[in-house]
Order: structure tokens, then sequence, then C-alpha cells
């Protein structure tokens, strides 16, 4: 759902848990790794839009990239 809300990615549903287990306590690290599965699928899923989302990036620079931090 954040993928699909703060600016799609290619797999940003996948790279944010990766980020959130990283950077994160226990509890939140341990949600996203059981999250990370069902974000893969999803992402998969989408790819076709957010591929185009990024095509759309790539070629205008609009919208910058997410950075996580908020």
């Amino acid at each position: 759902m954040h993928n699909l809300t703060k600016g799609p990615e290619v797999y940003g549903g996948v790279r944010y848990d990766w980020h959130v287990f990283r950077n994160s306590d226990m509890e939140s690290g341990a949600f996203a790794m059981w999250d990370l599965p069902f974000s893969l699928v999803l992402d998969t899923a989408l790819l076709p839009v957010t591929a185009m989302f990024e095509l759309i990036r790539w070629l205008t620079g609009w919208p910058p990239p997410h950075d996580f931090q908020n």
C-alpha cells in the first residue's frame, strides 16, 4: 500500500519492507519480514503500472523518487 500512496516505484513495497527491517526495532522489523512475501507478490502484480510511472519519472523527472525518510 505504501508503494501506491507515496509514489509508485518498481518493487517499492519490497524496498520499504527491507528498509524497515534494517533500520527499525525488533517488532517493526519482524512485521516487515512477515509482510515481505506479500509485498513481493503484489509488487510483481503491479509491475506494469509501476514500470510506467518509473518511465515517466525517468523521462520527465516528476515526481521525485521517495527517500523513505518521511
